[in-house]
């Protein structure tokens, strides 16, 4: 027994003509069938042609579910005559005795017929190792499948969908293993990607115009099954970035120091300070340290001098940061705050005036002004914060901030006496200028003492006396004692009307 089919594997579908040859001619009446071996569920084929001859031809299509590694028949009595006849010319039934499957004559010993309708599966999915992958590093995804597999990429290439936090859904394609039970697809990370838990895998291969069959032209089935683990296969192609630069320290300062701190999208490393450069104008200084981890870092600039402005950049065109990933930093930042430097002392604000306002509108007789609580006011640079002294240049009796170059103090803690008030401005950037002149005042809370009864001068009467026995006094001048230095005044009868001072 033979069959006019090559060698070979058939699928569902295909027909496997089978031959039967006789010693000598044979006519068949009827339909003799002959049953093959073909797995779980034998199949009986029925005769096709032949009669007349030695050769009589059975056919059989292939179903799905057939399976056999080598066709055969069942038996040496698989040939059965099913109501016909096979007779030679001389009306002789043919022995219908086979060869025992397998021996020679058999169909399985002379023809290597294979039946495969079972699609070839995915039985796992190998993945990537736990890690980080930046750009340009692949992801390597082998496919398993249940026997060997003949990827055809005429018409595309197979692939398998990727999706991640950032960058979308990429693909997975196909990149070698045809022939084999082991394809390896392949994505290569590209720049701006980032999963921080985990890439995500499609649930099935995307033929894309391609094929994917097994030898005998099953089509591979696409699903994916027992995926290995993802949480670990991690993605970062995305550069760190300064995210700010900002100041430590007073904005307007005279300091030879200052500190800015910098803080980066994502953790960094090989941060130093030939990464920065410093910018503004009218101002110089060194970059002396770095301190810090992750991405939170300390910049300190020392050796200022000079008046100006002070920024900190990242340097543009040479820097070793990079992230844990390996991501280089992206391009130089300026955008961070700056110091404004200012070691210049502001001017020595005017002497001090006393203003009328701080009188309190009583005099004493004793003729200096009664201070209860002195408005002390004057100029100086505008803007600048104005500081008041007492006699000793260090007791402060208040503080004010010249707006528009002028300021004004109260004071209501000056102890009676005499003082000598200076004043010294501080620019924002806390230089000081020198004290002003001195004003000098005088504080008396004080009513002199009361004084004594005033008397009529004998110079001043006229010379001649009234009879009433009362001195006629045309132009009198009276005389008395008084607090020595005091201002006195005599009044009339009302106490109101003054007569001289």
């Amino acid at each position: 027994m033979t069959s006019s089919n090559a060698d070979g594997t058939y699928k569902a579908g295909d027909v496997i003509n089978v031959q039967i040859n006789f010693s000598e001619s044979v006519t068949v009446n009827g339909t003799p069938q002959l049953t093959l071996e073909t797995g779980a569920t034998d199949r009986t084929i029925n005769y096709n042609s032949g009669s007349g001859s030695s050769v009589l031809t059975f056919s059989y299509t292939v179903q799905a579910g057939d399976t056999t590694a080598d066709l055969d028949y069942l038996t040496t009595s698989a040939l059965a005559l099913n109501g016909s006849t096979i007779r030679d010319a001389a009306g002789n039934d043919a022995i219908l005795t086979l060869a025992s499957p397998g021996s020679v004559g058999s169909l399985g010993a002379n023809k290597n017929l294979t039946v495969d309708t079972t699609a070839p599966s995915i039985a796992s999915v190998a993945v990537p190792a736990n890690n980080t992958y930046g750009a340009g590093q692949n992801l390597d995804f082998t496919l398993n499948f249940s026997e060997a597999v003949t990827v055809d990429t005429t018409g595309g290439t197979p692939r398998i969908a990727v999706t991640l936090d950032t960058g979308g859904t990429a693909y997975a394609s196909y990149v070698t293993g045809s022939g084999s039970s082991a394809l390896v697809f392949r994505v290569g990370v590209s720049t701006g990607w980032q999963d921080s838990d985990g890439i995500s895998l499609g649930s099935a291969i995307d033929f894309n115009g391609g094929s994917m069959q097994d030898a005998a032209g099953n089509i591979a089935v696409s699903s994916l099954n027992s995926v290995g683990a993802l949480a670990g296969v991690l993605v970062d192609a995305v550069a760190p970035a300064v995210s700010s630069i900002s100041l430590v320290d007073a904005a307007i300062t005279n300091a030879s120091s200052v500190q800015y701190t910098v803080v980066f999208s994502k953790a960094i490393t090989g941060l130093d300070t030939s990464d920065f450069v410093l910018a503004g104008s009218g101002v110089t200084g060194a970059l002396s340290s770095v301190s810090g981890s992750g991405t939170t870092y300390t910049v300190t600039v020392s050796s200022i001098t000079g008046n100006g402005t002070l920024r900190l950049d990242l340097n543009p065109s040479s820097t070793g940061i990079i992230d844990l990933a390996g991501n280089a930093i992206a391009a130089g930042y300026t955008a961070g705050g700056q110091y404004t430097i200012d070691h210049m002392a502001p001017a020595t604000p005017g002497m001090p005036t006393l203003g009328a306002a701080s009188d309190s509108g009583a005099s004493n007789v004793d003729g200096i002004t009664r201070i209860t609580t002195p408005v002390i006011s004057g100029t100086a640079e505008a803007g600048s914060l104005v500081t008041l002294y007492d006699t000793d240049g260090t007791t402060v009796l208040g503080t004010a901030v010249a707006t528009g170059g002028v300021w004004s103090i109260t004071s209501s803690t000056l102890a009676p006496g005499a003082h000598s008030l200076t004043a010294k401005a501080t620019d924002a950037a806390g230089n000081a200028s020198s004290a002003s002149l001195a004003l000098a005042i005088t504080i008396d809370t004080t009513a002199p003492g009361t004084p004594a009864t005033p008397v009529l001068a004998t110079a001043s009467d006229s010379g001649t006396f009234n009879t009433d026995g009362v001195t006629n006094v045309t132009t009198p001048t009276l005389t008395g004692t008084a607090e020595a230095g005091s201002l006195v005044t005599l009044y009339d009868t009302d106490g109101t009307t003054v007569l001289g001072m």
